[in-house]
């Protein structure tokens, strides 16, 4: 589904943002964040939906850790989050790329899952905002890398 799809326009979105804004103006803010998400997960997994559990392990890896991080915040969880977020990045952008310069034959192919990049990088955002908070670093432009 597209965003500029009728499908989307006149029959997703409806549903999901009146579900959600009913919720909310109901003082029910949390079941409305659930409906939200939900509805995110579906539109995901539209397109494709043998990607959600990639999409959902990769989200409960990250929140278990990124709990982890802000009770007890050191750089080597912060280094395995961001290896294996970057490590799946890499595999299904690069590995048959890969396996086709290393002579294995082009026979082989990973099929993108949608957004990866972005969820990825959203993901090592969440896992970096307990480190940069414990800094100091966190809602200012002083950082190590400016």
């Amino acid at each position: 589904m597209l965003f500029n799809s009728d499908a989307f326009i006149f029959g997703f979105l409806p549903v999901v943002l009146l579900g959600f804004l009913a919720l909310a103006r109901a003082d029910r803010r949390r079941l409305g964040v659930a409906a939200l998400a939900l509805g995110s997960l579906a539109f995901y997994s539209w397109w494709n939906p043998r990607h959600l559990p990639l999409l959902l392990g990769s989200i409960a890896f990250n929140y278990v850790l990124g709990a982890r991080l802000r009770d007890l915040p050191r750089r080597r969880w912060l280094a395995l989050g961001v290896a294996v977020d970057l490590g799946l990045l890499g595999y299904f952008k690069y590995a048959g790329f890969g396996l086709e310069v290393m002579g294995f034959g082009s026979g082989f192919s990973v099929v993108l899952p949608l957004a990866i990049s972005f969820f990825t990088f959203q993901q090592i955002a969440f896992l970096w905002t307990p480190i940069a908070a414990r800094c100091g670093w966190a809602g200012s432009s002083s950082t190590p890398f400016s």
